[in-house]
């Protein structure tokens, strides 16, 4: 109080969190300010042999702040649901610096890869327990087209677009064996399906792998393990590709 009441001023902030739209969360970082400003103006005045008083920087910066420590768009943070105030000596506040807030470049990228065989021979499911070396380096090598953004030799995949800076954080890799056995054939099925997360950049990968047994005869379920998931490692950056043919190959 004392240096508003020797002439000074106030200049006041709002925020936003990351979920919903960024037209939306600045206009309702501006309310917040605006609010709080009206609530200034009344107490001040009330307190203050100040009539010239007033809030004269009154900002609204919507996502800015959740952004600018990482905070994934989309996500619920109180925390930035807020307001912040800054007392001046002078009586008209320093400028605010202005951002010019352009829209990112968006890029296609993969979120994922699926890969089936369907066997009538009546395969024994050996398979369906681990990934041969084979295939753990298959995948790896699939991994690594998506990391390095080379898309012009992987089949049956999905993309959808980021920001061009977004980087892959999590790695979900689905293996899937189902064995239906009838009277004169059985059949054999195996599906793997890796889908990719990205987001803003991060030193490490978390990496999950989960698998499922089925086996049928007809309509009638033998055997069904439900989704288990036998890996969930978080492993650098730099060591990824690496790590990956490694635990494919065991």
């Amino acid at each position: 109080m004392p240096v508003i009441a020797a002439g000074g001023s106030i200049t006041v902030v709002g925020h936003a969190s990351r979920s919903g739209s960024d037209t939306r969360n600045s206009a309702l970082s501006l309310q917040r300010a605006d609010a709080v400003a009206q609530h200034i103006r009344k107490e001040v005045r009330s307190q203050v042999r100040a009539t010239a008083f007033d809030v004269k920087s009154v900002i609204g910066e919507g996502e800015r702040a959740a952004a600018m420590v990482g905070v994934r768009d989309g996500n619920e943070d109180p925390y930035y649901r807020a307001v912040t105030l800054a007392v001046w000596a002078k009586p008209v506040p320093p400028k605010f610096p202005t951002v010019v807030r352009t829209a990112p470049k968006l890029v296609s990228r993969t979120v994922k890869l699926t890969k089936s065989k369907i066997d009538t021979t009546g395969s024994s499911g050996a398979g369906a327990d681990k990934f041969s070396g084979e295939d753990g380096a298959a995948w790896a090598s699939l991994i690594a087209q998506v990391f390095f953004d080379d898309f012009n030799t992987i089949k049956n995949v999905e993309t959808k677009s980021f920001p061009s800076d977004y980087v892959i954080t999590e790695i979900h890799q689905d293996y899937s064996y189902e064995h239906d056995r009838r009277e004169l054939a059985s059949f054999s099925s195996e599906r793997v399906v890796v889908s990719f997360r990205w987001g803003p950049s991060t030193p490490n990968v978390t990496y999950i792998r989960r698998g499922r047994m089925l086996s049928t005869s007809g309509r009638r379920i033998l055997k069904d393990t439900g989704w288990e998931t036998d890996t969930r490692v978080t492993i650098p950056r730099g060591e990824l590709l690496s790590k990956l043919k490694a635990m494919g190959s065991r």
